[in-house]
């Protein structure tokens, strides 16, 4: 029969800003991210004891013309978006589409056992993200807001996932799925977000 998949996210693997990451390091989660970690665990614990073939799929900041983009551009015509802290951590992006195509490609050639990063070519550092959403929009460049601010507002287990470093290798998926990120960039795939949102550019 198929594998069973199961959806976990990059931020199980947080990692000094600078430093890449692939699928053969140890997890790492922040809080937010240690639920997936510890199903994870128990998969495998499944797997071992009891046959079942489970596939992860660790998707990094997944974009689309909802969820979080469609917030950020709102926050930034209202001129009320601040990046939180220095942005100076790695997003790895990847766009829904590319992360629809990696699912289907994993029930057709995933590895059982195996866990594979989804994220586009080019982590950007949060700030260069936010960066580009501006220039896109034509506004002024967002400020910043202490980290510890936000902390105290909306609790530190959120602060730490915004700010944590996520410099993936997607190395792995293309080779065992043959997937390739239709956009391979959050710069090409920001554009075509952008006009499906209607937003103007």
């Amino acid at each position: 029969g198929k594998p069973f998949l199961y959806s976990s996210g990059a931020l199980t693997h947080s990692y000094p800003a600078d430093e890449w990451i692939d699928e053969t390091k140890p997890a790492r989660p922040c809080l937010l991210a240690r639920g997936h970690a510890e199903m994870v665990t128990e998969l495998k614990e499944l797997e071992r004891n009891q046959g079942l073939r489970v596939i992860i799929l660790s998707p990094g900041f997944v974009y689309g013309p909802g969820g979080f983009l469609k917030m950020t551009v709102e926050m930034l015509q209202q001129r009320r978006y601040r990046v939180i802290g220095t942005g100076q951590n790695y997003w790895s992006l990847v766009h829904v589409d590319d992360v629809s195509e990696a699912y289907t490609l994993a029930l057709e050639r995933g590895r059982p056992g195996a866990n594979y990063f989804l994220a586009d070519d080019q982590p950007m550092r949060r700030r260069e993200v936010i960066d580009c959403v501006t220039d896109a929009l034509g506004l002024p460049p967002a400020g910043h807001v202490p980290s510890w601010l936000i902390g105290l507002l909306l609790g530190f287990p959120l602060v730490e996932a915004i700010t944590a470093s996520q410099r993936l290798r997607n190395d792995r998926a293309k080779r065992e799925l043959g997937w390739q990120p239709h956009y391979a960039s959050f710069a090409k795939g920001l554009g075509a977000v952008l006009r499906e949102m209607g937003v103007k550019q």
